[in-house]
C-alpha cells in the first residue's frame, strides 16, 4: 500500500508517513505492519525491522447456518416406527472472527445448554466452517414436537448461545395404549 508524507510532500531527508489501511479481511489474531521506503534515486529498504503491531480479538460468536433431520428442516415419524435420526448442523466463523470451529453441540428446545456434542463430518474441528452430525436414538422419546438447535463454539471461546436456527421433529403417536393389568372383582 502506497503512502504519503504527512506533511503532503516528500521533499526532506527524513519524512512522516502515513495511509489508510482496510484490516477487514484480516482475522483474529496479531498481524505485523512493515513500512520500507525508496530514496529519491531508487535504493529500496527491502528488510526494515519497524513494523507496527494489530492485534485483532475474536469477539464474536460462530454462527449456525442451518440445522437438519435426516437431510430435512422439519421431519414427522410415528413413534412406532421411531429409530435413529441423523441430526447435521453447518456451523461458520467466516465474517464473524475466522477462527476455527473447536465444538458444536445440539440440544432439544431453544438455548438448552450444555446439550449433546456433535461430531465433525469430516472427522476433525479443524476449520473456519465444519459441518457436523449426531446419530440419535429417538426410539424411547415420547411423541410430541421437538424442535432442535445447534451452537457452535470457536478456539477463541466465543459460543453461540442465541441461535435460532432449528430443525423440527414430529413424533405422532399411533400406538394404543397399553394395559399392564385388569382386575375383576378383585382379582386379576
Amino acid at each position: 500500500t502506497a503512502m504519503t508524507a504527512s506533511d503532503g510532500t516528500f521533499d526532506t531527508i527524513t519524512e512522516n508517513v502515513e495511509a489508510t489501511l482496510n484490516i477487514s479481511g484480516l482475522g483474529a489474531g496479531v498481524h505485523d505492519i512493515y513500512v520500507y521506503g525508496m530514496d529519491e534515486i531508487g535504493n529500496i529498504n527491502m528488510t526494515s525491522l519497524e513494523h507496527a503491531t494489530i492485534t485483532i480479538v475474536d469477539d464474536l460468536a460462530p454462527a449456525t447456518n442451518g440445522v437438519l433431520i435426516d437431510g430435512q428442516p422439519s421431519v414427522t415419524v410415528a413413534k412406532s416406527a421411531a429409530s435413529t435420526i441423523n441430526i447435521s448442523a453447518a456451523v461458520s466463523d467466516s465474517g464473524m472472527g475466522d477462527t476455527f470451529i473447536s465444538y458444536v453441540n445440539w440440544t432439544v428446545g431453544y438455548s438448552a445448554l450444555p446439550g449433546t456434542g456433535m461430531l465433525a463430518s469430516d472427522g476433525a474441528f479443524d476449520e473456519v466452517t465444519e459441518d457436523t452430525y449426531y446419530l440419535q436414538d429417538i426410539s424411547t422419546w415420547d411423541a410430541g414436537i421437538y424442535d432442535i438447535y445447534a451452537y457452535g463454539t470457536d478456539s477463541a471461546g466465543q459460543q453461540n448461545t442465541t441461535s435460532t436456527v432449528h430443525a423440527t421433529l414430529t413424533i405422532t403417536d399411533d400406538m394404543a395404549p397399553a394395559l399392564p393389568s385388569i382386575a375383576i372383582e378383585g382379582q386379576q
